[in-house]
């Protein structure tokens, strides 16, 4: 579940599918996602850059990043409880 979502403690509803895509739309984000959706379970960083000119040469730095952890689970379908 993304974080700027709550987590519900109780709930009768299925949460409502939302690509991740939706939230994280910054450049490199492509092969995160790739791999998220490829294989079962994986960590990887993604260092967000941002360049600027300082005196007449441009100038790269990583402005933050971003960790991403995750692990496919099953679900059990309300037929088999």
């Amino acid at each position: 579940m993304h974080p700027t979502f709550t987590r519900p403690i109780k709930t009768n509803m299925q949460p409502m599918h939302t690509d991740i895509w939706h939230f994280e739309n910054v450049p490199g984000f492509e092969d995160v996602r790739s791999n998220i959706l490829r294989r079962p379970e994986g960590e990887q960083t993604m260092y967000v850059s941002r360049s600027y000119n300082r005196s007449g040469s441009v100038v790269t730095q990583n402005v933050f990043y971003a960790k991403y952890i995750w692990k496919k689970v099953g679900f059990i379908s309300s037929a088999t409880l």
